[in-house]
């Protein structure tokens, strides 16, 4: 058990860090914002300021193309006060968590070996935070921590080892 933990704490770890070598390049400068999030955040500051972007029509296209549950997110958190550009810069921290957790769980239920879980989590981090999809924050950050392949292949894992038994 102490084994179990200390691998998955250390997959954490190595989350973390990718996510502190992202953060360094976010909040590098006032106005650094990731490519993707140019066209499907910006407009999310209407819910700080009604008045941004008036009769825009690419504001308008964007906000008509963004999933409502995002737009929901960042609404609420516009209302605890986050700014939409600094949640977008802070989003992706949680979905690598999540994502880590995940793929340590599937990792061990396919090969219950700790060292094998961290070393799938390596490279599953290296692989998420070297692409644009996870550090975007846009509905495309949310495939794989919270749809396709991790958390469904857990759950399927998860339901085939119950029956098997």
């Amino acid at each position: 058990m102490l084994s179990r933990t200390f691998w998955f704490s250390l997959s954490i770890v190595f989350s973390i860090l990718y996510s502190i070598l992202f953060l360094q390049i976010a909040f590098g400068s006032e106005y650094s914002i990731q490519d993707d999030a140019r066209r499907s955040i910006v407009w999310m500051m209407r819910f700080s300021d009604s008045g941004l972007f008036p009769d825009d029509f690419l504001m308008n296209y964007y906000q008509w193309a963004t999933p409502s549950a995002l737009a929901s997110l960042y609404k609420l958190m516009s209302m605890v006060g986050i700014n939409a550009i600094v949640f977008n810069k802070l989003l992706p921290i949680a979905l690598g968590l999540i994502s880590t957790i995940y793929c340590y769980r599937v990792s061990l239920q396919i090969l219950p070996v700790p060292l094998a879980g961290f070393i799938s989590t390596l490279f599953l981090n290296q692989n998420l935070w070297l692409k644009d999809d996870l550090g975007s924050g846009t509905p495309r950050g949310f495939l794989n921590p919270l749809f396709w392949p991790l958390s469904i292949t857990y759950f399927a894992l998860s339901r085939f080892l119950v029956y098997s038994l």
